[in-house]
C-alpha cells in the first residue's frame, strides 16, 4: 500500500484538529455536512444502535486524479470473505442479545455496518459517518453545533493501523471502539486513545512469547520479517527487545507493505536467500505473506523454518494459498480456539443480509457461488446464472471456512460487553429504563467495569489498557497425507499463570520444516561447549563468535561462556578445560612405588642393622666385637639404625614438625655415625700407638675421651641446628613455579645457609675421617679396621659429592628421593662395609674370632661356638605367641602388640602347660578365662600408650578391642579364643557409629583364624508529524478543500493573510516562525473554534525573514540577474506549530479567494507562488512537502536537517541549503570516537529531527565501537516530571558526555533543571541546532554547557546584510500591526495607540535606535543560516533567470509552471557575491561541511564560539575529520580531554572480557595467560605464542624461548670443561711419566701395554665429555652417547685385562702351572679388542635402528626450550651403560678376589677401590640422570663420566707414580718380587 495507507501515531491529534474543522467552518452558523453521504452498507435499526466497521471488500479501484475536478466517490472492489464473517459474527450476537429475555429486555439493538475497504481513510470517513450521521444541515443557527452520537459503539473489525486512526478522531468524543483484530501494543496507551478496547490480546505479550518461543528451541539468529505498518513496526520493536534480552540475534529485519513495487519483495526475498539463518519470524498479515512465498516459490526456495503471529498463524486461507509447501512445519501464537453453539449455522445462512442490503448480497452471492443473476448490471461472460437457491453447506472456500473463529468469537464478545454496559446503565431488571439519555462517555466507563461470562464458560473482562487477558496457544503446521495443513495445538503461553509456568508445551510430536522431525539449527555460531569461550566476530552480532579454547589452568564450567576462569593456585584445568581439579600434590609418598621401595630399603637397612646389633650383642665377649671398643661400635649401630629411619622423615605430605625433624635429624644422625666412625679411626691409630715401647697415647684417648669426642661433634651439630631451627627454620611449602599442572609438596630451607652448614660439617668430619683411616690402612690386617672405614668412607664421599649437583637439579620429589637414596647409599657402605666383614667372621669364621688370632698370633682352632644362654620361659613364650589366631604378618602392629600381651597373660597364668592345650585347641579349657582377665589389666597400660581415640573409620585396629568395657571383655571368657575375638566383632559393629558422610562401616571378621578387613559402601501528538502519514494528511485536506456541493472551487474556513507581503512580477513564498508560541484553548466542539492565536514574538524567525527580503531586494536592484523583473513575496508565520505550517503552504499555493470559477470551469489556477522559503523545522518541511509536493512547488529550507527529507519519493520538491543530518550524525560519532569517548548518553528532541538524526548517530556509533548507556527523547510540551526524570536518569549515569540532538527551547529545559541540582561537569557535544546559539550560550546562566563542543554551519559573511537586517522601519509598511508588536518587544515599551495596556512600560517614540540593542534579533551568531535563506533565494532567482531566458531583458510572456521551476533549481550551480558555490545533488541537498565549534568562556562571562577544526564530506575519508591545532576547554573549565567510558582501555598484554549484561564497551580486562599475548589495546582476544616462544612479563610480546642447554659459557660448563681439560693434561702427564719410565719394574709389571691403552682410554672418557656441552646437533647426539659407551668399554676392558693378569700371575708362580700361556700379552689385546667390539656393535645397532636425535622439549618448562638429545631407542641406551656395568662388576669381583694376593705386587686393591668408586657413582648416576631436568641431567652424566675417570686414575695410575717419581728405592724387581722386604 502506498503511503496513504500508513498512519503512525503521532498524527492523529493535527488529522482530527483538520477534519473537525474541515467539518464545522462554514460560512453559515448551521451544521453543514461537506462532501458526499456515506451509507451503511448493512444496517438494521432498533432501540439502541451499534456501529460495526469492517473490511467487506479487500481493494478499492485506483483513479489518477488531476485535482482539476471533484473526484469521484471511493468504489470498493474484491469482495472479502473474511470481513462478511466479521460482520455476522457481530450480527449473531446482536441477534442472541435481542432475543434474550436475560439481558437487555425489550430493549432492541440495532446496527449500522460499514466497509472500510481495507483503507485507513475511509475507516476515518466512516467512523466520522457513524458519529455524525448524513443529515446536510443539521441545526437552526441559534442551536449548538452538536448532537448526539448516532451509535453508541462502534465494533471494529480493522487493522491495528485503522484502529489507531479511528480512535484518534472518535477518541476525543469518547465513543467507545472495540476492536477484534488489532493487536499493535501502543493502542494500550490511553492518554493517545482513550476510548479504545479489545478482546484480543496485545502484542506486547505475543511478542515477547514469540521471543521465548524462538529462545526455547535454541535458535539465537534469526531473521524478521514485518508488515510496514503499525501493527508489524510495534510487534517487532517489542520481540527485537526481548529477543535482544534473551541473548537472540536478528541478522535481518525487513519491513513491506502490500503496495509495494515487485522489486522491493524480489529485494527481501534475495536477502532471505543471502541470509545464514534459518528461522524466520514474522509479523505480517495473510495478503503480505503470500506476496513472500510467491516470490519464494519461484526461485523454489525452501528449508526455511517459519514462526508466526496470530495474523495467519491458523488462517485456513493462508495454508491453502502455499501449494508449493514453503510454510509446512511452521510454528506460532493463535488466539485460544474457540465454539460458540449456533455462530456456525448463524453465520452461512447469508439470505437475512438481502433484505440488509440488496446491492451488497446480490455481489455477495454472485462471488460466493461464481455465478450472475440475470438482472445484474455486470456482464455474465462465462459465469453461469445464479438462481438464488444455491446451498451454502456444499462450498469450501474460506466463507464456510472456520478456522477463524476465535477472532469471529472476539466480536462476539466486543458485542456482549457492550450490552452488558447498557445492562448496567439502563438499570435492566425485568425491564429497562428507555427513558435514559444515553451518553457514550458514560458507556465507555460502564464497558471498562463490567465482568462477565460468555455462555461458553469464558470470562470477559477489561484491564485498565483497555486489554483483556493474554493467553495464546502454540500452533504448529503439521501436512496431512491429502496435502491439507492440521493446525496442532503443541502448547499454551498464558501470561495469568506464574512467570515460570507461562509458557509450556506440551509433550507432542513437532513437525519442521521439510517435514522433519528434528528441531531445526539456526545459529550464528554453534554453542561454545564448557572449556571454551566466546570471542565476539568482529563487526558481527554478539551470537556470531568464535569459540576459543581455554588456556591451560583456566576453564568455563558452562555452555557460551563469555570468559575463562583462572583456577585457584591449588587447582588446575582438566583435559577438557571445564572443571578445576586439584593439582596433583606431588610429594614423596609411601604409596608410589619409589616412596615404597625407599621404605623398603630404609627398614631392611634398619632391620639389617638390628641383625648385625643382635649379632653383636650376642657375641659381645668375642675378641671380634670387643676389639676396637664395642660400645663405639654398639653407638655406631644405634646411630645407623637412626640414620637409616631418618630417611623414612622425608617420605610423606610434608607438615611442619616433618620438615624441621628431617633436616636435623639427619644432621644429628649422621655426626653422631661419622663421630662414631672417627672415634673408631683414632682408636685404631692410638691402638697402633700403644703397642709402642713406652707409650701411653691410649690414656689420652680412652673410652671415656672416646664418647666425649662424639658428644662434642654431635653437639656442634645440634647447636647448628637449634640456631637453624631458631632463626629460619625450613617450613612446608607449596611450589608453583616448577610444574604448571601439579603442586609440589617439599620443605622450604628456610635458612639455605643452616642447611649447608649442616651438610658441610657432615662433609668435614667425613673429610677427616677419610684421611685418617687412609693414614691407618697399613697397620697389622688382622687388627686393622681402617681399611674398611677407608672404603665405606669413600663410597660416603663418592655418593654426597654425586649428590649435590644431582639434589640441586632435580625438581620436586625427586630432590627428595635424591637425599634419600644418598642417605641409605651412604649408611649402606657404612653398614656393610665396617660390620659385615666383621659379621662374617663371628658367624661364618669363627675360628678366626679368637685373641690370638686378632692379635695376629696365630689361627684359631676350629670347634664348636659358645653358646647363647636363654632367656627363661622364652621358648614357651614363643609357643604361645605363635598359638593365638592370626599370622604377625597379616595384622597390624597394634595385633602383635594384643597377641604379645595375651601371650604374656598366658604365660604368666598357665606356665608351660599350656603349650600342649594351646596347640591342640582347648586353651579355654585350660587358662583362657584367666588368661582375658589378665588381659583386662594390661588393657588399661595399652590405653596409655594408645590413646583413648585411636579408632579410625576406614580400619578397625585392635586398639578397639582394648578400648572395650571391661564386662564385655570379660564375657567373652567362658569362649574360646576363635569364638570370642569373632563374637568381639559382631558386637564391636553393632555399637560402632557410623560415617554419615561415606556410609562405611568397618568391622572385624575371623575366618579360619585368619582376619582381614570388610568394606561396606557400607513523549503530545499535534506537536509531532512523523513521517508515514503526510500522504493521507494530503489527500484528505485535497478532498477536503475540492469537495463542495457547488460545481465551483469555494475556499473552506477563515482566510489566512500573509504577515508580511509585497506585489511583484513574481511572488516567492515565505514559512518563518515569527512567534514562537500559541494561545492555548480548550474547544468543546460546540461552536466554531476561532481562529489561531500567535503569542510570543521570535526574533529569530524575523531575522530569517529578514534575510530573505535582503536577497530579495537584492535581486530586484541587479541588472545581471532577472533584469526587467521584480520579486514579490508573501511570508507566513507558521507559530512553530505543523499544522498552521502545511495551511499557511495552502494559502500560498491557492490564495484566499472565496469562489475562484464559474461552475463550468475547470477547478484549477496557476501557483500563487513558485516557490517557498522556509520550514520551521524539519517536522513541518515534512508535512509541508508532502501536501504541495504533488502540485510539484519548490519548498527550499534553511534548517530542515532530517536525512529522511533526502528521500525524492515522499518529498519530490524538497530541497535545502543546509547539509543532511546524515552527515552530521556520522560526524559527530567520528568526533566522540576522536577523543576517546566511548561511553556516552543521548538526548534528543522527540520529533523528526531529534529521532531521525539520533537513529544515524546510533548506528554509526556502534560500528565505530561508542556505546550508548541511555538514549532519551524530550519535546518542549512534555510535563515538568519527565523532565525530572530525564535529568534523573543522567545523574544516575555513570558517562560524562552527552550528545544532543536538540532545539534550543528543548535543551533549555534540561539545563533549568540540571542546575536547580548543580548538575555540572558533564561534556555536551551537540548539533547545529543550538551549538553556535549565543541565545543559547546566554540563558545558560549556571554554566552548565561550558566547554560544548560540537558542529555548526561554517561561519559566513554576507555584506550588506547585518544592516538590511537590523533596518527594520521598511517592515512598517508591509504589515502595520506586526511591526508595531516587532518594536514594543524589541524595545520593551508600548505605542500610544498600542490595544495592550503599556502599564509599567515607557511609551515608544518610534525612533529608538536599534544599533544600542542588544538581544537576539541584534544577534548575527547564526549568520550562516542567513545566509542559507539568502542562497536559497538566489537558486530560486538563477532558475527564473534560466527559465526566462534572460539576458538584458526577460521573457515576461511565458507561462511558468513549479515543475519546470523545481527542475531548473535542482540544476542550477552559481557562485553567491562572497564566492561560495550553490548547487544540489540528486537529492536536493547541499555539499556538507561543518566546523567544529568549543565552548570557551571569556572573562566577562560571555561564551566565545572558537572553530577548532572541520569536517568536509568533499574530502578523502580519513582526512574529513581535522582539528586544529587549537587549545580546547572543557566542562569545568579543564584543559584535560574528559575520560568517559565504561571500562577503561584494556593494555596490551590483556584482554577484554564482557560484562554479562551490559553493552559491548563494559568489560574487564584480563591479564593473558601465561604463553599468550596481546600486543594491542583493547584486545577480544589472546594469541598463542609460536611453541618456540612464550610470552613476557607484561604478556604483550612473543620473546623467544630460553634454548637452555649445557654451553661452555655458563659457570657449570666452564667449571665441567676445565675438569675434562684438567683430567685429560693429568692423564697426559702420567702418560708421560710412565713412557719415561717404561723401562723400570712397575712400568713393566702388569702388562705397561695395557697400562698405556688405558691411559689413552681415560683420555678419550675425559674428552669424550665435552661432546655432551654445547647445543645438540645430529652428530653431536649421535657422538657424545657412542664415543662416552666405546671408550668407557675400553677402559674397563683395559682394567678388567689389568685383573685377570694379577689372578693368572699369582697361579703362575705355582708349580707347574702354566696359565700364563692361556692368557699372554695376544690373548689380553684380544680380549680389550672383543669387549669393545660388542659395545661397538651395540652402537652400530642403536645408530642404525633409532638414533639418538637433538630434540626441542616445551614439556619441562613452559618458558623455556630444553635443548637436548632424545635417546631415540631408550633400549638403545640402557643397552650401552649396561654392558659398561656388566664389565664394572665383574672387574670388582675379580679384583675383590685379588685383594689378598702379596701387597708388593699386587694391584687388584687400587682396581677394586676404582671399581668401588665407579660401581657407586654409576648407581648414583642413575636416579640423579633419571630426575634432573634440562641441561642438569647433562651435568649429572658428564659428572659421572668425569668423578669415574678420576677415580680410576687416582686409584690405579696415582700410586705408581708416587713409587716411581718419590719412592724410586722401591722401583726394583726385587722389591714388586716380594723378596727383598726388610725383616
Amino acid at each position: 500500500m502506498t503511503s496513504t495507507q500508513r498512519w503512525p501515531e503521532k498524527g492523529w491529534a493535527l488529522l482530527q484538529l483538520l477534519l473537525v474543522s474541515s467539518f464545522s467552518q462554514t460560512e453559515e452558523l448551521v451544521c453543514r455536512r461537506r462532501g458526499d453521504p456515506e451509507n451503511p452498507q448493512l444496517s438494521k435499526d432498533g432501540d439502541i444502535l451499534l456501529g460495526g466497521i469492517f473490511a467487506l471488500h479487500s481493494k478499492w479501484r485506483n483513479r489518477q486524479d488531476a485535482y482539476m475536478h471533484k473526484p469521484l466517490p471511493l468504489q470498493c472492489i474484491s469482495l472479502n470473505f473474511r470481513g462478511f464473517q466479521y460482520a455476522q459474527a457481530m450480527l449473531f450476537a446482536i441477534e442472541e442479545i435481542n432475543n434474550s429475555t436475560d439481558l437487555l429486555p425489550g430493549i432492541s439493538l440495532g446496527y449500522k455496518i460499514y466497509d472500510s475497504c481495507v483503507m485507513i481513510a475511509r475507516g476515518v470517513r466512516v467512523a466520522l459517518a457513524l458519529a455524525n450521521g448524513n443529515e446536510l444541515v443539521y441545526a437552526p443557527s441559534d442551536a449548538p453545533c452538536t448532537r448526539p452520537a448516532q451509535v453508541q459503539t462502534i465494533m471494529a473489525g480493522t487493522s491495528s493501523s485503522s484502529s489507531i486512526g479511528i480512535s484518534n478522531v472518535i477518541g476525543t468524543f469518547h465513543i467507545p471502539l472495540i476492536s477484534s483484530i488489532a493487536t499493535c501494543a501502543c493502542l494500550s496507551d490511553k492518554t493517545k486513545y482513550p476510548s479504545f478496547l479489545r478482546t484480543i490480546p496485545s502484542d506486547y505479550y505475543q511478542s515477547r512469547a514469540l521471543a521465548q518461543l524462538v529462545k526455547y528451541f535454541g535458535w539465537t539468529w534469526v531473521g524478521a520479517i514485518k508488515t510496514d505498518n503499525d501493527y508489524g513496526n510495534n510487534g517487532m520493536a517489542t520481540f527485537t527487545e526481548t529477543a535482544q534480552q534473551l541473548g537472540i540475534c536478528l541478522e535481518y529485519s525487513v519491513a513491506f507493505f502490500r503496495t509495494d513495487p515487485p522489486d522491493k519483495i524480489q529485494k527481501i526475498v534475495d536477502v532471505i536467500k543471502a541470509s545464514t539463518s534459518r528461522v524466520i519470524v514474522t509479523f505480517l498479515s495473510p495478503t503480505e505473506l503470500y506476496l513472500v512465498i510467491q516470490e519464494m516459490s519461484h526461485r523454489n526456495m525452501t528449508g526455511y523454518q517459519w514462526v508466526g503471529s496470530e495474523g495467519w498463524i491458523f488462517d485456513f486461507e493462508t495454508a491453502a494459498m502455499d501449494r508449493h509447501h514453503i510454510l509446512d512445519g511452521a510454528i506460532g501464537l493463535s488466539i485460544p480456539k474457540a465454539h460458540v453453539s449456533g455462530m456456525r449455522e448463524f453465520m452461512l445462512d447469508v439470505k437475512p443480509l438481502n433484505s440488509s442490503s440488496h446491492e451488497l448480497f446480490t455481489e455477495f452471492w454472485e462471488t460466493l457461488f461464481s455465478c450472475k443473476f440475470r438482472q445484474s448490471k455486470s456482464s455474465a461472460g462465462n459465469h453461469r446464472e445464479c438462481t438464488g437457491h444455491e446451498d451454502v453447506t456444499g462450498l469450501q472456500n474460506s466463507f464456510t471456512d472456520m478456522s477463524l473463529m476465535p477472532l469471529f468469537y472476539n466480536v462476539y464478545k466486543g458485542v456482549y460487553a457492550v450490552a452488558h454496559a447498557l445492562h448496567s446503565i439502563l438499570s435492566c431488571n425485568k425491564t429497562c429504563n428507555n427513558k435514559m439519555q444515553l451518553d457514550p462517555f458514560t458507556i465507555l466507563q460502564h464497558i471498562r467495569k463490567i465482568r462477565f461470562k460468555t455462555k461458553e464458560g469464558d470470562e470477559v473482562y477489561f484491564n485498565e489498557n483497555g486489554d483483556p487477558a493474554a493467553k495464546y496457544e502454540i500452533i504448529n503446521w503439521q501436512p496431512t497425507e491429502n496435502g491439507i495443513v492440521d493446525f496442532v495445538t503443541v502448547g499454551v503461553y498464558d501470561t495469568s499463570l506464574p512467570a515460570d509456568k507461562q509458557f509450556n508445551l506440551q509433550n507432542k510430536s513437532l513437525f519442521w520444516t521439510q517435514n522433519s522431525q528434528e528441531v531445526p539449527l539456526s545459529v550464528c555460531s554453534e554453542k561454545c561447549p564448557p572449556g571454551t569461550r566466546k570471542v565476539l566476530q568482529k563487526g558481527k552480532p554478539v551470537c556470531c563468535y568464535d569459540c576459543l579454547r581455554c588456556a591451560e589452568g583456566e576453564i568455563s564450567n558452562i555452555t557460551d561462556s563469555i570468559t575463562c576462569v583462572r583456577c585457584d593456585h591449588e587447582f588446575w584445568s582438566n583435559e577438557r578445560r571445564d572443571t578445576c581439579v586439584k593439582k596433583e600434590a606431588e610429594f614423596l609418598s609411601y604409596e608410589e612405588i619409589m616412596g615404597t621401595l625407599l621404605t623398603a630399603a630404609s627398614l631392611f637397612g634398619t632391620c639389617m642393622t638390628a641383625v648385625v646389633a643382635f649379632t653383636f650383642f650376642r657375641y659381645r665377649q668375642t675378641p671380634v666385637v670387643r676389639a676396637n671398643n664395642s660400645e663405639l661400635s654398639f653407638l655406631l649401630l644405634f646411630s645407623l639404625a637412626l640414620c637409616f629411619l631418618c630417611s623414612l622423615t622425608f617420605i610423606g605430605r610434608p607438615s611442619e614438625w616433618s620438615c624441621m625433624l628431617r633436616h636435623a635429624a639427619f644432621g644429628i644422625t649422621f655426626v653422631v655415625c661419622i663421630s662414631c666412625v672417627l672415634g673408631k679411626t683414632i682408636v685404631v691409630l692410638m691402638a697402633f700407638r700403644a703397642t709402642l715401647p713406652g707409650s701411653n697415647v691410649m690414656k689420652w684417648f680412652g673410652p671415656a675421651q672416646q664418647k666425649l669426642s662424639v658428644l662434642g661433634f654431635t653437639l656442634i651439630q645440634v647447636l647448628i641446628c637449634i640456631l637453624w631451627l631458631t632463626i629460619s627454620p625450613p617450613f612446608p611449602f607449596k611450589n608453583f613455579q616448577n610444574f604448571k599442572d601439579k603442586i609440589i609438596l617439599e620443605c622450604a630451607l628456610g635458612s639455605a645457609v643452616g642447611f649447608w652448614a649442616v651438610l658441610g660439617y657432615i662433609g668435614l668430619l667425613a673429610m677427616l675421617c677419610f684421611i685418617l683411616a687412609f693414614l691407618a690402612r697399613k697397620l697389622p690386617d688382622n687388627f686393622n679396621e681402617a681399611k674398611f672405614i677407608t672404603f665405606s668412607m669413600l663410597i660416603f664421599c663418592a655418593v654426597w659429592i654425586t649428590f649435590i649437583p644431582a639434589y640441586v637439579s632435580s625438581p620436586g620429589k625427586f630432590s627428595v628421593a635424591v637425599e634419600i637414596f644418598a642417605i641409605l647409599a651412604s649408611t649402606f657402605g657404612l653398614l656393610i662395609c665396617i660390620f659385615i666383614p666383621k659379621c662374617y667372621i663371628i658367624l661364618l669364621k669363627p675360628e678366626k674370632n679368637t685373641k690370638k688370632n686378632m692379635m695376629g698370633k696365630g689361627v684359631p682352632n676350629t670347634g664348636e661356638p659358645e653358646r647363647l644362654v636363654e632367656t627363661p620361659g622364652g621358648e614357651v613364650f614363643r609357643k604361645i605367641f605363635h598359638c593365638i589366631p592370626g599370622e604377625a604378618g597379616d595384622m597390624e602392629s597394634e595385633w602383635v602388640m594384643f597377641k604379645a600381651s595375651i601371650a604374656e597373660a598366658t604365660f604368666r597364668r598357665c606356665g608351660e602347660k599350656v603349650v600342649s592345650a594351646c596347640c591342640g585347641g582347648n586353651l579355654r579349657t585350660h587358662c583362657w578365662t584367666p588368661v582375658v582377665r589378665e588381659a583386662v589389666k594390661l588393657k588399661r597400660i595399652s590405653r596409655q600408650s594408645q590413646g583413648e581415640e585411636s579408632v579410625q573409620f576406614g580400619s578397625l585396629s585392635i586398639a578397639s578391642l582394648l578400648l572395650a568395657d571391661d564386662d564385655v571383655l570379660l564375657a567373652s571368657s567362658d569362649r574360646n579364643p576363635q569364638e570370642t575375638l569373632g563374637w568381639f566383632a559382631e558386637h564391636e559393629a553393632a555399637r560402632m557409629r557410623v560415617s554419615a558422610s561415606n556410609s562405611e562401616a568397618m568391622v572385624l571378621c575371623q575366618k579360619s583364624a585368619d582376619f582381614s578387613l570388610w568394606v561396606e559402601n557400607s513523549m503530545t501528538s499535534t506537536q509531532r508529524w512523523p513521517e508515514k502519514g503526510w500522504a493521507l494528511l494530503q489527500l484528505l485536506l485535497v478532498a477536503s478543500f475540492s469537495q463542495t456541493e457547488e460545481l465551483v472551487c469555494r475556499r473552506r474556513g477563515d482566510p489566512e493573510n500573509p504577515q508580511l507581503s509585497k506585489d511583484g512580477d513574481i511572488l516567492l513564498g515565505g514559512i518563518f516562525s515569527l512567534h514562537s508560541k500559541w494561545k492555548n484553548r480548550q474547544d468543546a466542539y460546540m461552536h466554531k473554534p476561532l481562529p489561531l492565536q500567535c503569542i510570543s514574538l521570535n526574533f529569530r524567525g524575523f531575522q530569517y525573514a529578514q534575510a530573505m527580503l535582503f536577497a530579495i531586494e537584492e535581486i530586484n536592484n541587479s541588472t545581471d540577474l532577472l533584469p526587467g523583473i521584480s520579486l514579490g513575496y508573501k511570508i507566513y508565520d507558521s507559530c512553530v506549530m505543523i499544522a498552521r505550517g502545511v495551511r499557511v503552504a495552502l494559502a500560498l499555493a491557492n490564495g484566499n479567494d472565496l469562489v475562484y470559477a464559474p461552475s463550468d470551469a475547470p477547478c484549477t489556477r496557476p501557483a500563487q507562488v513558485q516557490a517557498i522559503l522556509g520550514g520551521p523545522s524539519s517536522s513541518s518541511c515534512m508535512a509541508i512537502s508532502s501536501v504541495i509536493g504533488p502540485f510539484h512547488i519548490p519548498l527550499i529550507s534553511h534548517l530542515g536537517t532530517c536525512a529522511c527529507l533526502s528521500d525524492k519519493t515522499k518529498y519530490p520538491s524538497f530541497l535545502r541549503t543546509i547539509p543532511s543530518d546524515y552527515y552530521q550524525s556520522r560526524a559527530l560519532a567520528q568526533l566522540v570516537k576522536y577523543f576517546g569517548w566511548t561511553w556516552v548518553g543521548t538526548i534528543r528532541t522527540n520529533n523528526d529531527y531529534g529521532n531521525n538524526g539520533m537513529a544515524t548517530f546510533t548506528e554509526t556509533a556502534q560500528q565505530l565501537g561508542i556505546c550508548v548507556e541511555y538514549s532519551v527523547s524530550v519535546f518542549r510540551t512534555d510535563p515538568p516530571d519527565k523532565i525530572r526524570k530525564l535529568v534523573d536518569v543522567i545523574k544516575a549515569s555513570t558517562s560524562k558526555v552527552i550528545v544532543t540532538f536538540l532545539s534550543p527551547p528543548d535543551l533549555y529545559l534540561i539545563i533549568q533543571e540540571m542546575s536547580h541540582r548543580n548538575l555540572t561537569g558533564y561534556q555536551w557535544v551537540g548539533t547545529e541546532g543550538w551549538i553556535f546559539d549565543s541565545k543559547t550560550a546566554a540563558m545558560d546562566r549556571h554554566h552548565i554547557l561550558d566547554g560544548a563542543t560540537g558542529l555548526s554551519i561554517p561561519k559566513a559573511h554576507v555584506s550588506g546584510m547585518k544592516e538590511f537586517m537590523l533596518d527594520v522601519k521598511p517592515l512598517n509598511s508591509s504589515s502595520h500591526e506586526l511591526f508595531t508588536e516587532f518594536w514594543e518587544t524589541l524595545f520593551s515599551c508600548k505605542f500610544k495607540q498600542s490595544k495592550s495596556s503599556a502599564g509599567n512600560q515607557r511609551e515608544c517614540t518610534g525612533n529608538e535606535d536599534v544599533t544600542g540593542v542588544k538581544n537576539s534579533f541584534t544577534d548575527m551568531s547564526l549568520m550562516p543560516l542567513f545566509y542559507n535563506v539568502y542562497k536559497g533565494v538566489y537558486a530560486v532567482a538563477h532558475a527564473l533567470h534560466s527559465i526566462l531566458s534572460c539576458n538584458k531583458t526577460c521573457n515576461n510572456n511565458m507561462q511558468l509552471d513549479p515543475i519546470m521551476i523545481l527542475q531548473h533549481i535542482r540544476e542550477v550551480r552559481f557562485k553567491t557575491k562572497e564566492g561560495d558555490e550553490v548547487y544540489f545533488n540528486e537529492n536536493g541537498d547541499p555539499e556538507a561541511k561543518y566546523e567544529i565549534i568549543n565552548w570557551q568562556p571569556t572573562e566577562n562571562g560571555i561564551v566565545d564560539f572558537v572553530t577548532v577544526g572541520v569536517y568536509d564530506t568533499s574530502l578523502p575519508a580519513d582526512k574529513q575529520l581535522n582539528l586544529q591545532n587549537t587549545s580546547l576547554i572543557w566542562a569545568q573549565n579543564s584543559q584535560e580531554v574528559p575520560l568517559s567510558v565504561c571500562s577503561e582501555k584494556c593494555p596490551p598484554g590483556t584482554r577484554k572480557v564482557l560484562q554479562k549484561g551490559k553493552p559491548v564497551c563494559c568489560y574487564d580486562c584480563l591479564r593473558c595467560a601465561e604463553g599468550e599475548i596481546s600486543n594491542a589495546t583493547d584486545s577480544i582476544t589472546c594469541v598463542r605464542c609460536d611453541p618456540d616462544f612464550w610470552s613476557n612479563e607484561r604478556r604483550d610480546a612473543c620473546v623467544k624461548k630460553e634454548a637452555e642447554f649445557l654451553s661452555y659459557e655458563e659457570i657449570m660448563g666452564a667449571l665441567l670443561t676445565a675438569a675434562s681439560l684438567f683430567g685429560t693434561c693429568m692423564t697426559a702427564v702420567v702418560a708421560f711419566i710412565f713412557f719415561r719410565y717404561r723401562q723400570t719394574p712397575v712400568v713393566r709389571a702388569n702388562n705397561s701395554e695395557l697400562s698405556f691403552l688405558l691411559l689413552f682410554s681415560l683420555t678419550l672418557c675425559f674428552l669424550c665429555s665435552l661432546t655432551f656441552i654445547g647445543r645438540p646437533s645430529e652428530w653431536s647426539c649421535m657422538l657424545r652417547h657412542t664415543a662416552f659407551g666405546i671408550t668407557f668399554v675400553l677402559c674397563i676392558s683395559c682394567v678388567l685385562g689389568k685383573t685377570i693378569v694379577v689372578l693368572m700371575a699369582f697361579r703362575a708362580t705355582l708349580p707347574g702351572s702354566n696359565v700364563m700361556k692361556w692368557f699372554g700379552p695376544v690373548q689380553q689385546k684380544l680380549s680389550v679388542l672383543g669387549f669393545t667390539l660388542v659395545q661397538v656393535l651395540i652402537c652400530i645397532l642403536w645408530l642404525t635402528i633409532s638414533p639418538p636425535f637433538p630434540f626441542k622439549n616445551f614439556q619441562k618448562f613452559k618458558d623455556k626450550i630444553i635443548l637436548e638429545c632424545a635417546l631415540g631407542s631408550a633400549v638403545g641406551f640402557w643397552a650401552v651403560l649396561g654392558y659398561i656395568g656388566l664389565l664394572a662388576m665383574l672387574c670388582f669381583i675379580l679384583a675383590f678376589l685379588a685383594r689378598k694376593l702379596p701387597d708388593n705386587f699386587n694391584e687388584a686393591k687400587f682396581i677394586t677401590f676404582s671399581m668401588l668408586i665407579f660401581c657407586a657413582v654409576w648407581i648414583t648416576f642413575i636416579p640423579a640422570y633419571v630426575s634432573s631436568p634440562g641441561k642438569f641431567s647433562v651435568a649429572v652424566e658428564i659428572f659421572a663420566i668425569l668423578a669415574s675417570s678420576f677415580g680410576l686414575l687416582i686409584c690405579i695410575f696415582i700410586p705408581r707414580c708416587y713409587i716411581i717419581l718419590l719412592k724410586p728405592e722401591k722401583n726394583t724387581k726385587k722389591n714388586m718380587m716380594g723378596k727383598g722386604a726388610p725383616k
